[in-house]
């Protein structure tokens, strides 16, 4: 049976709601506020039940950066270590794509590296 997951994200300056729904290989409704722009997020992966356990609580959001027309990277961090989420970066056998509904369109992105 499908199972809801919800992993609420937050720092000073963001709120970052994950909302996870496990079942044929499709996590969806990740979503994003900054501000009073908000940004609808779905993930896709060939393991998503490798992607629901790898993700922690709490984790805290690091950054959202629109760096060129048409990208945008999710940066994350967690106290200073490297949580299972940062490794989830670095799956290989994972297909994990965001798509991002902004309030001008749809963009394809990838989840980006935590910043140095």
């Amino acid at each position: 049976m499908d199972q809801n997951y919800d992993v609420l994200l937050h720092d000073s300056t963001y709120s970052v709601q994950y909302s996870f729904h496990k079942g044929s290989g499709r996590i969806v409704n990740i979503e994003i506020n900054h501000d009073a722009r908000t940004l609808t997020l779905s993930v896709e992966t060939l393991q998503d039940s490798q992607l629901i356990m790898a993700i922690p609580q709490p984790l805290y959001y690091y950054a959202l950066i629109g760096n060129t027309p048409g990208a945008v990277e999710l940066y994350v961090h967690a106290d200073g270590n490297d949580t299972p989420f940062e490794q989830l970066m670095d799956f290989k056998k994972s297909l994990v794509t965001y798509i991002v509904n902004i309030e001008k369109g749809t963009e394809q992105v990838m989840l980006g590296r935590r910043l140095p």
